[in-house]
């Protein structure tokens, strides 16, 4: 039988997860600029010697050098871009980096270029590396805008049933990602619903509909943050049907609701 070839793969991505395998290897899930989501080999990589220990960090952002045999790949060289090591000193954000991580695995494609699905984790790891937002807010627009750009985006242009644009308290409902006035809800059949504020709403609706450049740029505080949170965090579990133990990581983390200084609350 004919040997299948060795091909070489050179790619930008972040270590999603790491898992053990035998006494000296690792098993690396990468997000890749090109090729998506990507399971490869580092071997030798738990030697404190070896050339891949610092690109088989967990969140590491490297430049991938794989071999490719058949659908096996190994990681035949790296070089660090950027460790994210300031998430790693600080409880809840590295529990929210690796919710971020499992809902990418969960999310990205497994073949094929993911370029935006990369680009929203890298820019979501600054700005908690940085502490330039609220740690809840990065999670809702990272989840909002994941789920929109992998095909599940919600309907929150308007009422689903008079095609009101406003009112002063809508209801989203997380199973079917519609929203509803108080007067079309009466009429709607029993389900999970969230009552959104119009600030929620309208950071809901910003963060799925602008563009990329865009979709951190807005403040949210008080009861809007929490409503908003709420509403993605439903959404996501309704439209993925899983659950995640890395969420229930961060909502148990003693640190979960610190962050910056409060924001005002504007769009």
């Amino acid at each position: 039988m004919r040997e299948q070839a060795v091909i070489p793969k050179t790619t930008d991505g972040v270590v999603l997860r790491v898992r053990d395998v035998g006494r000296a290897n690792l098993l690396l899930v990468v997000l890749t600029r090109e090729y998506g989501v990507v399971e490869a080999f580092a071997n030798g990589a738990k030697n404190a010697k070896s050339k891949l220990v610092a690109v088989s960090q967990p969140l590491s952002y490297s430049r991938f050098i794989f071999n490719r045999r058949g659908e096996k790949h190994t990681v035949s060289s790296g070089e660090i871009i950027h460790s994210f090591f300031a998430v790693r000193e600080d409880i809840a954000k590295l529990a929210l980096s690796f919710y971020m991580a499992e809902l990418m695995q969960t999310l990205a494609p497994k073949h094929g270029r993911a370029d935006d699905d990369l680009r929203l984790m890298l820019n979501a790891l600054h700005l908690l590396e940085k502490g330039l937002r609220d740690n809840e807010l990065i999670k809702l627009v990272f989840e909002m805008r994941l789920l929109a750009q992998s095909g599940f985006m919600p309907d929150l242009v308007c009422c689903t049933g008079c095609r009101r644009y406003e009112d002063e308290v809508m209801y989203f409902y997380p199973r079917s990602g519609e929203i509803r006035c108080g007067n079309c809800r009466a009429h709607t059949l029993p389900q999970p619903e969230i009552p959104l504020f119009m600030g929620a709403l309208t950071a809901m609706r910003h963060v799925i509909y602008t563009d990329f450049e865009k979709i951190f740029d807005f403040k949210l505080s008080g009861p809007s943050l929490e409503q908003a949170r709420k509403a993605c965090e439903a959404f996501v579990l309704e439209q993925t049907d899983k659950t995640y133990s890395s969420l229930d990581f961060y909502r148990s983390s003693a640190y979960s609701e610190t962050g910056p200084a409060e924001q005002d609350e504007s769009t």
